[in-house]
């Protein structure tokens, strides 16, 4: 990788952690379903008038959205409001590609190779040594919210891998509209 790809890869990972501490700020004096319902109404708003609705059969959208957003970020906020802290909620949700990767295998009957198994493996053993060590004051709510956070994100890459989009980017904005709609919902429903 060059310089400008480490910077990238650098940039990434501070937006997606800092993106925890804003969730964290946020439902301090916010509802956490709120909190979801904003997050994908200041997407939704713009990109319903730029990106045209995706080429795969509205059932996967649908389904996709409503996984998406409630199941992922719903239940991620919901973690962070009920005091699991934004760094910890940020890792834990990061268990989805090994799901993913996990069920590539078995329901895809997908092969690794031996580097990829190790990379794995060394992977894992990091990812659950700092789960061990920063746990202290993870409750159990909040590990089984944030577990089943990323069971749904898995669940999302498994859609994109039976519907196979053309464009992922207009499934993920097209599914803002619908999860707007799912919480805003829940939101009035409750």
């Amino acid at each position: 990788m060059n310089l400008k790809e480490h910077l990238l890869a650098i940039a990434v990972v501070l937006i997606w952690g800092f993106n925890f501490v804003v969730i964290r700020w946020g439902v301090e004096d916010v509802h956490p379903m709120t909190m979801t319902l904003l997050r994908f109404l200041l997407t939704a708003i713009p990109m319903i008038f730029i990106v045209k609705k995706p080429d795969i059969a509205m059932r996967y959208v649908i389904t996709y959205g409503v996984l998406f957003g409630t199941g992922v970020w719903g239940l991620a906020n919901l973690a962070v409001f009920l005091g699991t802290p934004a760094g910890i909620a940020s890792l834990l949700l990061q268990m989805s590609p090994f799901l993913t990767v996990l069920a590539a295998v078995v329901v895809f009957e997908e092969n690794l190779k031996t580097k990829q198994v190790v990379g794995i493996i060394i992977a894992l053993l990091g990812f659950f040594a700092i789960c061990i060590f920063k746990s202290d004051s993870l409750s159990y709510v909040g590990l089984g919210l944030m577990i089943m956070a990323a069971i749904f994100w898995t669940i999302c890459n498994i859609i994109i891998k039976i519907a196979k989009p053309k464009d992922v980017v207009k499934l993920i904005c097209t599914c803002a509209d619908i999860i707007t709609i799912d919480n805003l919902r829940t939101i009035l429903w409750h």
